[in-house]
Order: C-alpha cells, then sequence, then structure tokens
C-alpha cells in the first residue's frame, strides 16, 4: 500500500488504485 501525505490530508492507494482520504 502506498501512501502521499498532503498537508493535514492523508492519501492511501488500495491494491485497486482506488483513493481513500482519511483527515
Amino acid at each position: 500500500m502506498n501512501y502521499n501525505t498532503t498537508d493535514c490530508e492523508v492519501e492511501f492507494f488500495d491494491e485497486n488504485d482506488n483513493v481513500i482520504k482519511n483527515k
């Protein structure tokens, strides 16, 4: 699982390249 951090938002990408945003 890869993740990108942007300011206070964290975007998690699953195996199907879907984006799950957690604040």
